[in-house]
């Protein structure tokens, strides 16, 4: 250890990291908007990064972002004021840049009016229907249409107008004499369904983007939860009395343990996060609590964690919020 030291990293090396870290710093001070879209853009497959960024901004420098929007996003993630970014459309799950290039070059001729202006203006040999359900589901198109239930249940109908309304558009070239066909392909109705509900709605938005955007499943609960558990996760000190929590479940696995199974999962309640662990009792007495993006409250005992350096949570009672 001692010999490698004397070489494994030397001056130059440790010098030409200062400078790097040096850089880095002072662009993220005075181009703040600007360093985190290059980052954010260079992480874009990399959710668990893209969330921490995400949040660094928001919490510690006061950014905001601009919703994904098929009628104004890009590829990448974009600066539009010192404190304002716009979301990269590159970020959805299941979208490609090839993909979103075809809906930028589409734009160029105007806004897009309907899921079904969309789906005939788009280049679709481009474009699946699974890239049009992940963005719906990310939000991109709420400035067209707020029910996201009833858009995804219109992907079909939508594709199947757009090729109608190009098969009607080729044959008009041999009937030019007027302009029937152009009137004959009216926009139907999207199909009718019941707007899904905060938690389905974020629960859909985590698939396509990877973690919650427009809002927290804890939102919902928050003010009622509030008036009986009085510490947030950021708040939480290394402590030997147990601690009484609420959040939501997410990461959530069963390992074999040393003493039976051993569920663990990171319990988030927006302030932060903190990784939790319950044992085999408590899973086979609540099973249909522990699960991503279920609301728990918990008793548990505070230690710290050897591997990461925190805290960890050993839960001890459960219960629902009722």
């Amino acid at each position: 250890m001692e010999k490698f030291a004397g070489y494994g990293f030397n001056k130059s090396h440790a010098a030409a990291y200062s400078l790097l870290a040096y850089h880095t710093g002072w662009l993220k001070v005075h181009y703040t908007a600007e360093f985190f879209c290059a980052n954010m853009t260079v992480e874009m497959d990399n959710t668990d990064k893209l969330k921490v960024l995400f949040e660094d901004a928001q919490k510690n420098f006061g950014l905001t972002f601009e919703p994904p929007d098929v009628n104004r996003g890009a590829y990448r993630f974009e600066p539009i004021s010192d404190k304002v970014i716009r979301y990269g459309l590159g970020a959805v799950k299941g979208t490609g840049q090839q993909a979103i290039e075809a809906i930028v070059k589409a734009r160029a001729d105007g806004p897009f009016t309907s899921l079904y202006d969309f789906c005939v203006r788009v280049d679709r040999t481009r474009l699946n229907k699974r890239t049009v359900e992940a963005l719906i589901k990310a939000g991109a198109f709420d400035s067209l249409q707020l029910n996201r239930a009833s858009l995804v249940a219109s992907i079909d109908r939508a594709f199947e107008f757009a090729a109608t309304t190009e098969a009607n558009a080729n044959q008009g070239g041999l009937f030019d004499m007027d302009g029937s066909h152009a009137a004959s392909t009216q926009e139907p109705d999207l199909v009718e369904a019941l707007p899904w509900g905060v938690k389905e709605r974020l629960t859909y938005e985590k698939t396509a983007v990877g973690f919650y955007l427009s809002g927290h499943l804890f939102d919902e609960v928050a003010l009622e939860v509030r008036r009986f558990v009085r510490r947030q996760i950021e708040e939480l000190i290394d402590a030997r009395e147990p601690q009484l929590l609420a959040g939501i479940v997410s990461d959530f696995r069963v390992i074999n343990g040393q003493r039976g199974k051993l569920a663990l999962f990171k319990l988030d309640d927006k302030s932060g996060n903190i990784d939790a662990r319950a044992d085999e009792a408590l899973i086979n007495t609540h099973r249909h609590l522990l699960k991503d993006d279920e609301l728990i409250i918990v008793m548990g005992k505070l230690q710290p964690d050897r591997f990461s350096g925190g805290l960890q949570l050993t839960v001890q009672q459960k219960w629902d919020l009722p």
